[in-house]
């Protein structure tokens, strides 16, 4: 079988748009569900805060402002076939390169730490993500 050959301009790219559609959409079933809370909330509060979810999960991705103001911590699952060669960096420089310059783009809060155990010194480009590489096999 011969190999597929895959730029890191590729892999970038698509990373960069799938981080921006996550900050900018949530899970596609979490507005109903939102709504059927709201239904079934008698409390004037939770109903206020309910309703501003619901108001934000509409104005996020018509004025892109991210979802929520902590981005939280980027986790990536990738699978990579025996026959795949990624041309340029490997994949985990590929993706925190990417998160650097998508979290600069979206002016999104960096919140990750370099030692979360000591120091506690804040990265301020919310990398690095946690990266899951799995082999696959043909």
């Amino acid at each position: 079988m011969p190999y597929r050959y895959v730029s890191h301009e590729t892999i970038a790219s698509k990373l960069a748009t799938a981080i921006k559609n996550i900050t900018f959409n949530p899970d596609p079933d979490l507005p109903a569900k939102l709504k059927l809370a709201l239904n079934n909330e008698s409390n004037p509060l939770s109903r206020e805060i309910l309703n501003c979810m619901l108001q934000n999960i509409e104005l996020a991705p018509a004025r892109e402002i991210p979802l929520c103001q902590d981005t939280g911590t980027l986790v990536v699952f990738a699978e990579i076939g025996n026959q795949c060669i990624i041309e340029g960096l490997p994949l985990p420089e590929i993706i925190n390169e990417t998160l650097k310059k998508v979290s600069a783009e979206l002016y999104l809060r960096p919140s990750i730490l370099q030692d979360p155990l000591f120091r506690r010194e804040n990265t301020g480009n919310n990398a690095p993500a946690i990266v899951h590489l799995f082999g696959r096999r043909r």
